[in-house]
């Protein structure tokens, strides 16, 4: 947000969703494994359902802001990027995938 740079906010919101769908993963496959009450009598593998379905609200949310965004950068009203902020941004999210990598 610092650098005003909508590629790195961009790859941010991406790694945000990943996580979100891993954690809504790791959630429903816990909640698999609990056992049926008089309550609820299905054993809850509907929320798996659930879970791909707050998901991907969340992805169409996070991809309309980021359309919204890019739509007004596009308008003459466009503002500067602030490149050695950005570039040390790059660098840095670089440096981590590569150290993963490894």
């Amino acid at each position: 947000v610092k650098a005003n740079s909508h590629a790195i906010i961009t790859d941010a919101t991406h790694l945000l969703t990943n996580v979100d769908g891993f954690s809504i993963s790791l959630f429903t496959i816990l909640a698999l494994g609990w056992e049926a009450t008089p309550h609820y009598s299905c054993r809850f593998s509907r929320l798996e359902v659930l879970g791909v379905v707050l998901s991907v609200q969340l992805i169409l949310l996070i991809f309309g802001v980021l359309f919204y965004q890019a739509i007004d950068r596009i308008l003459p009203k466009n503002s500067k990027v602030n490149g050695e902020n950005m570039f040390t941004m790059a660098s840095f999210g670089f440096f981590i995938n590569l150290t993963m990598l490894t």
